[in-house]
């Protein structure tokens, strides 16, 4: 079996005897050869197997005494047995997801997309009323100085905050739960945008021209009278109109134009009608099409048809290469 998975395994079988009470806190694991041929694999494998476990704090190493079950394992809500199970199907679960081709970027999105809808759902709603402006969004250090100087003020208004998220409280004001909603589009962690959100929306590249051109701020109040800007930037995104100002290097061309003209070619075997045993293929061709895959067909059909006219008149020849 391929160490990559036989290492989890382990890693599952010891986590089973922990959970079931087979192994207690302070018992004492079998060391990393006992374990190489008890499971027939290599010392490394069973070396990450426990340093796995190590991690999800279920055991603890130290010179001399071997690898012992941790001491704080304890059943419970928040226990580190538990803790330890969560983070083993999360596990399971991105693997899954991986291999059916998903990328790191597309499950941070969902995860992210999911948790935050989540939120918006267990978050008790604050009943709407004339006297109460309702926050739903983002944690905002502004916002928390207005709810705090809002009573004071206005003592018959109240200003109460729901922080879930810039997503959850867009749909929430979607919803008609909340008067007014926060959205940090500025990760403070990166120092950038929220990628994985607008990665959903246009390539990476485009990102920072389209944020800049769009007057976007890295952070905004809206409230239901303000959600039209919403629509503004939807607008924009399908209506973006760029100003050509110049080409790139040929090094980062796509198609190239120009080359040896199809006059000068003999187009049932890409040889050269000037020169003997010269034959021709792909982009040295005055041949270009639309993009699209169209170019890449004429150096897969030119390709193909060069080297097999080429073979066929070495044979015919009996030339030596």
């Amino acid at each position: 079996m391929n160490d990559e998975f036989l290492y989890q395994q382990i890693a599952d079988s010891l986590r089973q005897e922990i959970q079931s009470g087979k192994l207690k806190p302070g018992d004492r694991i079998l060391s990393v050869r006992e374990m190489t041929r008890q499971w027939n694999c290599t010392p490394g494998t069973v070396q990450r197997a426990y340093q796995e476990l190590s991690r999800q704090g279920l055991v603890t190493s130290r010179p001399g005494q071997g690898t012992r079950v941790s001491e704080s394992v304890t059943a419970g809500k928040h226990g580190a047995l538990e803790k330890a199970a969560l983070v083993n199907r999360v596990e399971k679960s991105l693997l899954e997801f991986i291999t059916a081709g998903y990328s790191p970027v597309d499950l941070e999105f969902a995860f992210q997309t999911a948790l935050e809808r989540w939120k918006a759902i267990e978050q008790q709603p604050a009943s709407m009323s004339d006297n109460a402006i309702i926050f739903y969004g983002s944690h905002d250090p502004a916002v928390n100085w207005l709810s705090n100087q809002f009573s004071i003020k206005h003592p018959t208004y109240s200003l109460i905050t729901n922080y879930i998220g810039s997503l959850g409280g867009l749909i929430a004001l979607a919803q008609g739960k909340a008067t007014l909603t926060g959205c940090h589009l500025w990760d403070p962690d990166t120092g950038d945008y929220n990628i994985p959100y607008l990665r959903k929306l246009m390539p990476g590249q485009l990102i920072i021209p389209f944020v800049n051109s769009s007057g976007l701020v890295q952070s905004k109040i809206l409230s239901l009278q303000l959600s039209g800007e919403i629509y503004k930037i939807a607008d924009l995104l399908k209506n973006w109109r760029l100003e050509i100002t110049g080409y790139t290097s040929f090094e980062r061309c796509v198609i190239t134009a120009g080359g040896v003209s199809l006059d000068e070619i003999i187009p049932k075997t890409m040889a050269s009608r000037l020169l003997p045993n010269l034959f021709f293929a792909g982009e040295v061709v005055d041949l270009d099409g639309d993009t699209g895959g169209y170019n890449l067909q004429i150096a897969f059909s030119t390709g193909y048809l060069a080297g097999k006219s080429a073979s066929y008149f070495v044979k015919k020849s009996k030339m030596v290469i």
